[in-house]
Order: C-alpha cells, then structure tokens, then sequence
C-alpha cells in the first residue's frame, strides 16, 4: 500500500480550475421537508435500515487477517485528502467510509490492495452522492502510481457485488437532517457537525 498517513503527494495535487467539484458545479442543499423530516416513520425507516447492514462487531478481531485498524485509519485519511482536493460534498466521504467499513467486515482483505479498495469505494460513493461524479482514472490519480484505473473498476464490481448492490446507505449526516428539523436551533452547528463526523469515522 502505498500511501502515506493522510497525505496526498505534492506532484499529486491539482490547481483548482482541475477540479470536479468546484463551484461552477455546485450542489444545492435541500430545505427541510416537513413531510418527510418530520415524520417519526421516516426515522425509523433509517435506523431500521441501518440495523440491517452487514456489520460484524470488530471486523479486524473476526474477519480480517492482515489489515488493522491502522491501516484502515490511513485509507480513511487519503480519501478524505481526496474529498478535499476535489471539493466533494461531505456525503462523498461518509459514504465511502461506509463502504469501507461494510466490505471489510464480511470480506478479508490483503492490505497490499486496500487503497485499491478505498478508491473503488469513493467511486461508488461518489456517483451515488456526488453532483459531479469523481471518474477512476481521477482517483487513480490521487494514488501516485501505487493503483491503477482497471484496478478500481474491478474493485467497484467486488465491492458491490459483496454488498448485493445495497450502496445507498444513510449517513450521519443524513441523521442530522432529521434532528435538525425538529430542533431549528441546531441549523447553526451543521459546520461543526460535518467536522465531528470526520473525526468519528476516523475512529
């Protein structure tokens, strides 16, 4: 894997009219929807749904034999770097940790081929929440060599294939719409709300 702890190289990195994501193709948040956020059945749909995912405890002690929780940590870290670098909206990058998580904890892997694994997920991910999908050879970009395009177009059919296809997951912040609806007071936090996501899913 070859990658360093949350760091993209500098021959890596793009000016910003290269980018995706930037404004000229900007998403648009929607307003809150009484009909849907503030309905307890929507809610429960989500935590139900939620509770059917494929998630078996601490997958690093019961299903992975040669990828640890640090090697996890540092895929996380260079998908985040790449969210940043292409302006993804922050649904891209819980997603795709998401993904991560999910596959891992069903399929073993060999850490030789985990950021392989970590792009074919941000793809996924990214033509699931994305307004400008990321392409392969994009994110391939982003690994300095060490993973190629074909590589992550073989990982996306793994990746969905493991999970029969269920991608479109909620994400905290999705959670966080529905609670915010409720309680208008926390609109102000959405900021600091999308900073503490990352540093949970960081683990």
């Amino acid at each position: 894997m070859k990658l360093l702890l949350g760091q993209i190289p500098v021959s890596r990195k793009r000016s910003t009219t290269d980018r995706l994501n930037i404004a000229q193709w900007p998403s648009v948040l929607p307003l809150a929807d009484k009909t849907v956020h503030c309905d307890d059945r929507c809610l429960e749909s989500m935590f139900k749904a939620q509770s059917m995912k494929p998630m078996h405890g601490n997958c690093f002690l019961s299903v992975q034999m040669d990828v640890t929780a640090h090697h996890r940590q540092q895929v996380i870290e260079w998908i985040y770097d790449v969210c940043k670098e292409e302006y993804c909206e922050p649904d891209v990058f819980l997603l795709a940790v998401s993904l991560v998580d999910r596959f891992l904890s069903v399929q073993s892997f060999h850490r030789n081929n985990l950021q392989a694994l970590a792009g074919a997920c941000l793809f996924v991910s990214s033509k699931v929440k994305a307004p400008q999908p990321l392409n392969a050879e994009r994110i391939a970009y982003y690994t300095d060599g060490a993973v190629r395009m074909d590589q992550i177009l073989q990982g996306e059919l793994l990746v969905l294939n493991k999970l029969n296809w269920d991608v479109s997951t909620s994400t905290a912040l999705d959670f966080l719409d529905q609670v915010a609806a409720r309680y208008g007071d926390l609109h102000p936090l959405s900021e600091d709300s999308r900073i503490a996501a990352h540093r949970i899913q960081m683990g």
